[in-house]
């Protein structure tokens, strides 16, 4: 993972991150981050068949939002694209050809990289997005802009 840079609207010491999906890839990434920001930690992970059962997270986002919203706790969701992971390498390894449809299929015209997904995620946390909640983020490369 790369090491990101201590900027002044990232630091998040004394600050709560809940983090799902914490035991790889995107998950991972950012949750390493927020570390290196000083953050204190609440992680979770759940396996591939509960996460695929689970389609609820934004009405869960939107939801909590508004309930917590007064207390200054604010909650938004990152909707990635396709994003180069443990899973997704495995996945293409199986498939190669498909590597290249990926590609085509995002209008910037490549497979997003763990550590984007982070750097959006540590925006969305900071001071710098404190308007911002019941929000869902896409960071898909323009994915469901097409």
């Amino acid at each position: 993972m790369k090491s990101f840079k201590r900027m002044a609207n990232y630091n998040f010491s004394g600050k709560v991150v809940l983090i799902t999906g914490a035991g790889g890839g995107i998950g991972r990434a950012s949750a390493l981050a927020f570390a290196q920001m000083g953050a204190s930690l609440m992680l979770s992970d759940i396996n591939e068949v509960a996460g695929l059962e689970t389609y609820a997270v934004v009405g869960m986002t939107k939801s909590a939002a508004a309930e917590y919203g007064r207390a200054g706790i604010r909650i938004n969701t990152v909707c990635p694209g396709v994003t180069r992971t443990a899973m997704m390498e495995r996945a293409l390894a199986r498939e190669p050809k498909r590597e290249k449809w990926l590609k085509t299929a995002h209008p910037i015209g490549r497979i997003a990289e763990a550590d984007e997904v982070a750097q959006a995620v540590l925006w969305l946390c900071s001071d710098s997005a404190s308007f911002v909640t019941g929000h869902q983020l896409m960071v898909d490369g323009g994915l469901v802009a097409i």
